[in-house]
């Protein structure tokens, strides 16, 4: 509502990260036509480089996937998540007094400064779910 500086002109671009350095992966500062070429190579090389991304959002799903995916690796993996000693490492890493962003907040940054961002992670969640469906892994309550 204010138009910090840091709103209006995101420090962090996460484009990237999934795109790689070569052109046109630098999305700071440069034409439209090439941010949308950095988008479709970051949509390329998540169908072609990585074998799964999981969704922060969907945190107990990307560990059932996981499980279900890479078994020698993830087998008891929720498990582990859900110990109490675990939970009590997480509770006590937790950020205090933390504000929800409201949702006109959060249509801004999809539709404004990150809606390139947005349109990848939108892809890539998309992407993991329709993997979970494949692989019969079923959705937890909690999930979005």
């Amino acid at each position: 509502m204010e138009k910090s500086t840091q709103c209006v002109s995101v420090p962090w671009k996460y484009l990237e990260f999934l795109c790689g350095n070569q052109y046109p992966c630098h999305s700071r500062g440069v034409s439209e036509s090439t941010v949308q070429k950095a988008v479709e190579k970051s949509k390329f090389n998540i169908l072609s480089n990585f074998y799964v991304i999981g969704i922060l959002e969907q945190w107990d799903d990307t560990l059932n996937l996981f499980e279900r995916m890479l078994p020698d690796i993830f087998t008891g993996v929720q498990a582990v998540w859900h110990s109490p000693r675990l939970q009590e490492k997480r509770k006590s890493t937790k950020s205090v007094g933390q504000t929800k962003m409201n949702n006109a907040s959060r249509l801004y940054f999809q539709t404004g400064p990150l809606r390139y961002e947005y349109d990848v992670y939108s892809f890539a969640r998309a992407l993991f779910n329709k993997r979970m469906e494949k692989l019969g892994v079923p959705k937890t309550p909690s999930s979005h």
